[in-house]
């Protein structure tokens, strides 16, 4: 609503009535409100826009991390698994150490490879 003038205003008042100003104040006084409204229904479009932007920017970046975790994990299962064969294998190493010490342990016990003990034994070297 511009700016008026008093005299403005008295000429008003005696052509309306004080009924026809109250209408006419609250008329620009609804259109500035409307104007208002329509700026904040704009604002809060552009902040949800913006909001609906973001949460799909984080959620690309949530979904490329999730990819990245599941083939850390994929990566996690085949180490596992070789893991796994290599101790199989080692497994039937340590079996067949363990004899061989055992070998070891009874020939070194038994000493029938040292020429002494033979002819103690009274063995014919």
């Amino acid at each position: 609503m511009e700016s008026f003038g008093l005299k403005t205003l008295v000429e008003l008042l005696q052509a309306f009535g004080l009924p026809g100003m109250v209408f006419i104040v609250w008329y620009f006084g609804r259109e500035q409100q409307d104007r208002m409204m329509r700026q904040y229904r704009e604002d809060i479009q552009a902040v949800l826009r913006q909001y609906r932007d973001d949460i799909m920017t984080i959620q690309a970046k949530s979904d490329v991390r999730d990819a990245e975790w599941a083939r850390r994990y994929e990566n996690n299962v085949e180490l596992v698994k070789t893991c796994h064969r290599l101790a199989e294998g080692q497994q039937d190493l340590s079996v067949l150490v363990v004899k061989g010490l055992e070998t070891v342990s009874h020939e070194v016990k038994t000493n029938q490879f040292c020429p002494m003990v033979r002819r103690s034994a009274g063995e014919v070297i």
